[in-house]
């Protein structure tokens, strides 16, 4: 009883300094990259020539029939736009890109599939290196016998190097057996070794560490299943031994569809209730279910529905939008909406629309546009002859995260220096109220990729050391939780 009384006491200590969020009504603006383009799809974000002022990040996109990958220029805090670099041109339909630090060398790679069409097996991946200067240098992986999908770039097995993760499908039900997950290891030169992770009809994936090894799970949703296509798309999850072995998990079935849209719509891993266990979010796109799966360990997972009405559903994406240390969705449907999300912090969302002015809208991507800290949203509106690119600017009141609406010092704190120049440095932090602290490592989606600190500690002020050596450069969150305060939230940017 005395123990409940002090938690509700230090509950109200922690809340009564803590200011009401600046940030709680979203107001997205629309703002045009580019239009009249040939069906674009993929889209990602950074910093191209390593020149913007931070938090304006360049917008890469694919365009399926003129077989581009290109990207474009920040040149206004997400208003103002450059024109068009091609970073490759292909022989085929140019379908997903992600951009990251392949060479660790500073600035910022990408990776972008191309498929021969909708009825043919036959793919590749492009690797595409910063020339640092706002041009790449491109090199084809061999030619596959399956229709890749979607990819991620994420350090599969612990090694400081990001590695490639794509989901391949089949165009066809016989050819579902060719159809598979795989991921490309990154040797550290720019080259890349293939490896197999297991058969699947894969359409979207993602990537989380369940156990905190450092070796990384894989989810994926699948566009149908079975040997005619006759059995129900599922969400799966590839489980990794800690020596990149994987065993799959069926963790629901999607449902039961071979036309466009599929079975399975997107998959994205983050922790929805703050319980510290990454939870998987998925769509079915037939159907216009939107289902985030509660981790409860050991590989379990409970389904809980976050709407049902989600026509179309296809592309999502994660993100605190208020923010308020609560990850909040996006999602688009292929039926003119777009509509973010709002987490309550149990995992109890309230949808906002966002747009309903275009018939097509397709994969959204959440980072940073204009200068402030409130994640914002790059989207492809993927009409065949006058496709769109679009910018959703999410105003702040200010520049800087959750530690600026602290009123009082009477609180936890948590302070370090924003630039990183160096592989380690010090993080101090103060506690008022006594609990179990969690000291976190996120990247700019929210993804955690690191516990720092994970101990109960009594009141005081306190002091560790990250070491970052292998991390690349760019953008990331400390996050300070504790059982009886908010969570506290300081972005820091790694530059070596």
């Amino acid at each position: 009883m005395k123990k409940t009384i002090f938690l509700i006491i230090a509950m109200f200590i922690c809340l009564a300094t803590w200011e009401e969020s600046a940030f709680s009504t979203v107001n997205f603006s629309r703002w045009t990259i580019a239009s009249s383009v040939k069906k674009p799809h993929g889209d990602w974000a950074g910093d191209v020539e390593n020149n913007n002022p931070k938090w304006q990040y360049d917008a890469f996109a694919t365009v399926i029939d003129d077989y581009e990958a290109i990207w474009y220029s920040n040149n206004g805090k997400g208003m103002t736009w450059g024109a068009k670099n091609t970073i490759y041109k292909g022989d085929r339909w140019c379908t997903e890109i992600v951009a990251g630090d392949l060479d660790k060398d500073g600035w910022i790679d990408a990776v972008s599939s191309f498929v021969q069409s909708a009825a043919t097996a036959s793919s590749f991946l492009a690797v595409h290196k910063n020339n640092k200067n706002g041009t790449f240098t491109t090199t084809v992986l061999p030619t596959h016998t399956t229709r890749f999908r979607q990819i991620k770039l994420e350090d599969i097995n612990n090694d400081g190097w990001l590695d490639i993760v794509v989901s391949g499908s089949a165009p066809s039900a016989s050819l579902i057996l060719e159809s598979g997950l795989y991921w490309y290891q990154n040797n550290s030169n720019m080259s890349f070794t293939e490896h197999f992770i297991g058969t699947c009809n894969g359409w979207k994936v993602d990537c989380f560490d369940d156990e905190g090894d450092g070796h990384l799970e894989i989810a994926v949703t699948e566009e149908f299943f079975g040997a005619n296509g006759t059995s129900p798309a599922r969400l799966l999850v590839y489980k990794n031994n800690g020596a990149e072995g994987f065993a799959q998990i069926v963790v629901d079935n999607l449902g039961l569809h071979m036309s466009d849209p599929p079975g399975g719509g997107g998959v994205r891993c983050a922790d929805f209730d703050g319980d510290g266990r990454k939870d998987l979010l998925a769509g079915t796109s037939f159907d216009g279910k939107l289902y985030w799966y509660k981790n409860n360990g050991g590989a379990s997972f409970t389904r809980y529905v976050v709407e049902d009405t989600a026509s179309k559903v296809d592309g999502i994406d994660v993100g605190d939008f208020e923010p308020d240390g609560d990850m909040d969705i996006v999602a688009c449907g292929r039926n003119s909406w777009i509509r973010w999300y709002e987490n309550d912090s149990t995992g109890n969302f309230t949808p906002h629309s966002i747009d309903v002015q275009y018939p097509l809208f397709d994969l959204p991507y959440v980072t940073y546009l204009d200068g402030d800290s409130c994640p914002d949203i790059i989207v492809t509106e993927a009409t065949a002859t006058t496709g769109n690119i679009f910018a959703y600017l999410n105003p702040c009141s200010g520049v800087g995260t959750e530690e600026n609406k602290i009123k009082t010092i009477t609180m936890n704190w948590l302070k370090t220096t924003s630039i990183v120049t160096k592989n380690s440095i010090d993080i101090t932090f103060g506690i008022e109220t006594p609990g179990k602290i969690k000291l976190e490592l996120l990247d700019i989606t929210g993804r955690i990729i690191d516990i720092i600190n994970d101990n109960y500690y009594d009141k005081g002020s306190y002091k560790t050391l990250w070491n970052n050596n292998g991390k690349p450069n760019g953008t990331y969150f400390l996050s300070l939780r504790s059982e009886n305060c908010p969570i506290i939230t300081k972005r820091i940017t790694l530059i070596r």
